[in-house]
């Protein structure tokens, strides 16, 4: 990372105000992001946090923050006003603000993961078969919110086949049931950025490219509402492509 390479914040904490401004970040290896390239934690606030910083990487990158592992069902975690205004490159998980966000195997389904006030300016792109956003790459876990956030940059996917979405490439946890309660919001967001894919078996949207499944019984916000699309959406497909969710 920029400004640090692996965080262990499992006891809770914040991290605020940070700028990564060098001329480049370029690492032939996984976990990278432009202020940081791994972080476990359990209860934490992060915000305003910007990144002017070209990253290139592997799996997964992020302009901000490559990784993100949460170990607590019982916290809310929160990242905001995080803004990346350069150029991403990465293979597998790939975002302007962050690659990967998941959790340990005892915190899938716990309290909201809270995404919110987060903009990208760069161009995002993956190479390798995975999931890749203007914010976010892929958001595996339950109670996933992405709220108020606004991509203008250009999404590409060069890989054999992708989720590719302006705001998030896959959004959700896949339990393997055919429901999953209170999943995902994807609310309040826009893309103004041009979301392309070059493989025909990628699924691709100007909001998300991907969205797990939730269930019917759920509360009214726990879905895709209110967000818009502005962009081109073009790929050579022969599956989903959609203006605001590929599938």
């Amino acid at each position: 990372g920029g400004i640090v390479g692996y965080l262990d914040n499992k006891e809770g904490g914040t991290m605020s105000h940070l700028v990564s401004a060098m001329s480049n970040i370029n690492v032939d290896g996984n976990e990278v992001g432009g202020i940081a390239g791994h972080i476990e934690t359990i209860l934490a606030h992060y915000s305003y946090l910007l990144n002017y910083t070209n990253v290139k990487g592997k799996h997964p990158t992020g302009g901000i923050i490559g990784k993100l592992i949460v170990h607590s069902r019982y916290y809310t975690f929160s990242l905001e006003y995080g803004v990346n205004v350069c150029t991403i490159n990465g293979t597998v998980n790939v975002g302007g603000v962050m690659g990967y966000l998941g959790y340990d195997s005892g915190a899938y389904d716990g309290k909201e993961m809270n995404v919110m006030y987060c903009a990208n300016y760069g161009s995002i792109t993956n190479s390798a078969n995975g999931n890749v956003g203007g914010i976010i790459g892929h958001g595996d876990r339950t109670h996933m919110r992405v709220l108020y956030c606004a991509n203008h940059g250009e999404v590409n996917s060069t890989s054999q086949s992708s989720k590719v979405g302006g705001i998030i490439g896959r959004i959700g946890h896949d339990s393997g049931l055919f429901w999953m309660g209170k999943n995902i919001e994807l609310a309040y967001c826009c893309n103004r950025g041009t979301i392309h894919a070059d493989h025909k078996d990628s699924h691709v949207g100007g909001l998300a490219g991907y969205q797990e499944e939730g269930d019917s019984r759920d509360d009214f916000q726990w879905r895709t509402h209110d967000c818009y699309n502005a962009g081109a959406v073009t790929a050579e497909m022969k599956a989903d492509c959609g203006g605001v969710l590929g599938c």
